[in-house]
């Protein structure tokens, strides 16, 4: 072997033990991961002094020291009883400003909603001053997918922001552009890509499928047809999963968020398997599509409560896909130049793609148990 190989396989085992490292964070934490969840705020300009906040019952329980039942389910009566508990946190993190000092919050709870096939709880918050500014941190510390997609009414006219740990301030007197509502989506779908795990892991699958055999020579699979592969595969994902999140938000399509996620968590599952198995049985564009169209029903839970056909709907929807794409493109860029490389290596290859495809398909396993209800989440 001579110095550049040498070189070359130090560099490599660099790389690879750093995507070890990195694959060890993100793997401890997943097995009991969720969905991202949203709370809903509704507020307008001819009520200036008050606030509606729906907030679901699952985030109540994951997220706060509410005693439950036996069976670990919220009902009202439990509810009530810690009202006074509740609504202490809540006016702590949902917070009107009025020249930047906080107004003094009375909050109540008023009943129970659906959003989704999800129980929320729903809030009346009400203060003695004319706010000018919202700040929102509810739940910033324990759950970083957390937000609260909010609904204005300001002279007449529905505008739609979000509220997140990365942006959980906004002003209540003052129009948003569009190019400010869509920089807001877009930060959204980067966040949701990025830290919603399940699709970042079917990405991965994705990826290893397009590299699971080394050629054998450079004049059977030339770079340029496995660029073209990659391009194929991540196209037919990113079509499937931006028809799939335009049908479902605009609400054309609609199935039950349970079906969906358990759904999502199997799609992890087969991808991962198929690396494993010694030929492919299905075709991996096949694979690519038909879960892509899956994970769009996934990415349009977020948005799936969002008001009646507006602009600003529309563009929240254009905003919230191209962060995913923009997530996608960077997870790819990432994955790429190591994949390439590991083809040079076929011992070490091999290793990695069982040991990652393993873990892979042992989460999507875990998930889709634990989101069917079969497995309980914590």
């Amino acid at each position: 072997m001579n110095i550049l190989q040498t070189d070359s396989l130090r560099n490599l085992v660099k790389q690879t033990r750093s995507l070890v490292i990195l694959a060890l964070l993100l793997f401890a934490s997943p097995l009991f991961a969720h969905e991202a969840s949203n709370s809903y705020l509704y507020w307008q300009d001819s009520a200036p002094k008050q606030l509606r906040l729906d907030i679901a019952l699952s985030d109540l329980i994951a997220n706060t020291e509410l005693r439950t039942n036996a069976l670990s389910e919220l009902r009202w009566q439990e509810l009530l009883d810690q009202e006074l508990e509740l609504a202490a946190v809540i006016a702590t993190h949902v917070r009107p400003l009025d020249s930047g000092s906080a107004c003094p919050t009375n909050v109540i709870l008023v009943g129970l909603t659906e959003h989704g096939n999800s129980t929320y709880s729903v809030w009346k918050l009400s203060w003695p001053c004319i706010a000018t500014q919202l700040r929102y941190t509810l739940f910033a510390r324990d759950d970083a997918l957390h937000r609260a997609l909010m609904t204005l009414q300001l002279d007449g006219t529905p505008e739609l922001r979000a509220l997140s740990a990365s942006s959980p301030q906004t002003h209540l007197n003052s129009t948003n552009s569009p190019l400010d509502t869509l920089a807001q989506f877009i930060v959204q779908g980067l966040l949701h890509m990025w830290l919603g795990l399940d699709h970042v892991l079917f990405l991965l699958s994705l990826l290893m499928l397009v590299f699971k055999t080394r050629p054998r020579s450079e004049h059977d699979e030339p770079s340029a047809n496995r660029i073209r592969q990659l391009i194929m595969v991540v196209t037919s994902f990113t079509l499937a999963h931006s028809v799939t999140l335009i049908l479902s938000s605009l609400s054309i399509i609609q199935l039950s968020s349970r079906i969906v996620e358990t759904l999502i968590a199997v799609s992890i599952a087969v991808g991962a398997v198929q690396v494993l198995l010694p030929r492919q049985y299905l075709n991996t564009l096949l694979i690519s599509f038909g879960f892509g169209l899956l994970h769009g029903l996934g990415f349009a839970g977020v948005l799936a409560e969002l008001t009646a056909q507006t602009q600003s709907t529309l563009i929240a929807l254009l905003g919230f896909n191209v962060g995913v794409e923009l997530a996608q493109i960077c997870i790819v860029l990432s994955a790429y130049p190591l994949l390439r490389q590991l083809q040079q290596v076929p011992k070490l290859n091999s290793l990695l793609y069982v040991a990652a495809s393993s873990a892979i398909a042992l989460i999507g396993l875990i998930w889709a148990f634990q989101r069917s209800g079969l497995l309980p989440s914590d």
